[in-house]
């Protein structure tokens, strides 16, 4: 994962008196070989203040970056042998509030989630243990950054009753409202990631040199130029973005809520029907001679059939990255003329789209990408929804006389959104999801023009979906053309 911090990064561990407080942690001594973080601190609640192994020793354990560790334990010897609720050391609870409220983190990382968060035990009094689970996430939620990052450690799948605590800690998670949430594994232990900053959506899914780049611009240097970290780089980022089939499962499993992208995403079903390729043809539109091209179909349509989907699948894909890099070159004279028709191709045929990144562009590898925009809600083709099923009701009312009025990421949301911040099944199909899934929304006649909703084509923030749907509604009402004709 990255991290970017002017503060600091917290790990907190919770475990037994039995244990002994071996904080030799690969990961902490990771963390600091970044030279953009300022200091460690370790929160372990639930050992024997007495045993001072964790100050003796923390030089041992992290080498030259010991001045930027700040250790705290947080127990009495009465205590330490439980870490529920029925601990009624007030004071033990009021110093783990004063250390971490001390500091505002932009990474915390619980090490062991279920104990910490009480699903171990509690047996028999779960109403209190709600409670309690509520008190001691709220230290944590409270004291990080808002743009921050929270880890939390699953321990293995195999062990008993992992599932049934695992949905039962989404179920609670879900109560915050946490705008990206991430599940990956390493050997046979889970890792949750969740933040309220969307822009690690484009950080996770970023490629494996552009990884490498952002981890060495901010690690600590070496006498032999080799990168310092033993455990981490591109490649090892890559296995963790998408997550195991054994996730989508759990999210799916019956019994349990039913997602609507349980059946819109996890592949095409074959009772529904694709209309290949070849049963278009691209000819001048019905729009006029100012609008250019049009797809038009060669056979009657049944309404709800997929459109070209063995192309739209493989879409070519602009990422956050590249259009930065692109963008910087064209304003470049020397370089300008050599990315001018790249950047024309991605502006006039492309498409915004905010899946793994807050701004990128998709641009469909065939024929549909002539498909040109419905006005007025005139359209018969487009989404059915993934998170929740639209209709062509929906598509519309979503005309452009009162697109700009209306708020960008709710309409986004309902037309393209998941069900909820932690969806194991939208991120295995990420790509998929945003290339492809278009419907014939009605019965289409043979020789019909194909026409579908622009709207949906623009970007989620208020400002340039503003600007996309007073464009629209100037080229529909015959005062302006499009940048591709």
């Amino acid at each position: 994962m990255f991290i970017e911090s002017d503060r600091g990064f917290s790990e907190l561990r919770t475990a037994p008196k039995s244990a002994k407080p071996n904080f030799a942690f690969a990961a902490a001594r990771e963390v600091l070989k970044h030279r953009s973080i300022k200091y460690l601190g370790l929160f372990e609640y639930g050992y024997d203040t007495s045993d001072q192994v964790l100050e003796q020793n923390s030089t041992e354990l992290f080498g030259n970056f010991d001045e930027r560790v700040h250790i705290h334990t947080f127990c009495e010897e009465e205590s330490c042998e439980t870490m529920y609720i029925e601990d009624t050391n007030e004071k033990n609870k009021d110093h783990l509030k004063a250390y971490i409220e001390e500091e505002i983190y932009d990474v915390i990382v619980l090490v062991d989630a279920f104990s910490f968060l009480l699903y171990e035990s509690f047996d028999g009094v779960q109403n209190s243990a709600k409670v309690e689970r509520k008190r001691r996430f709220n230290l944590v939620y409270n004291t990080f950054a808002e743009s921050g990052l929270l880890v939390m450690g699953l321990g293995s799948l195999s062990a008993a009753e992992f599932w049934k605590k695992y949905n039962g800690l989404i179920e609670f998670l879900n109560e915050y409202k946490f705008h990206v949430m991430h599940v990956y594994e390493e050997g046979n232990c889970g890792f949750l990631v969740m933040s309220n900053n969307n822009a690690y959506k484009s950080r996770w899914f970023q490629g494996v040199l552009g990884t490498d780049v952002l981890v060495h611009k901010r690690l600590v240097r070496t006498s032999d130029r080799k990168s310092s970290l033993k455990y981490f780089d591109g490649i090892s980022m890559a296995r963790f973005q998408i997550p195991h089939k054994i996730w989508e499962n759990s999210f799916c499993a019956k019994g349990s809520r039913q997602h609507f992208e349980c059946k819109s995403m996890r592949g095409i079903s074959s009772n529904i029907k694709n209309i290949p390729a070849d049963m278009f043809e691209i000819k001048m539109s019905t729009l006029g001679k100012a609008v250019g091209r049009g797809v038009f179909a060669k056979a009657l349509i049944p309404k709800d059939s997929l459109i070209m989907q063995e192309q739209n699948k493989d879409s070519v894909h602009f990422p956050l990255e590249s259009l930065y890099t692109i963008e910087k070159l064209s304003s470049i004279r020397e370089s300008k003329n050599q990315y001018k028709e790249l950047k024309d191709y991605y502006d006039g045929y492309g498409y915004a789209g905010a899946s793994i990144a807050s701004y990128e562009v998709f641009v469909d590898s065939g024929i549909s990408t002539f498909i040109n925009h419905g006005c007025n809600g005139a359209l018969n083709i487009g989404t059915r929804g993934l998170g929740q099923e639209i209709t062509l009701e929906d598509h519309v009312g979503l005309r452009e006389d009162v697109a700009s009025n209306l708020d960008a990421w709710d309409v986004m949301e309902k037309f393209l959104g998941s069900s909820s911040a932690y969806n194991p099944v939208y991120n295995r199909h990420i790509f998929f999801k945003s290339t492809s899934l278009n419907y014939s929304l009605r019965e289409i006649q043979a020789g019909e023009e194909l026409f579908t909703n622009y709207i949906l084509y623009g970007s989620p923030y208020q400002d340039y979906w503003e600007t996309n749907a007073k464009e629209l509604m100037s080229q529909c009402s015959g005062k302006e053309v499009g940048v591709v004709v």
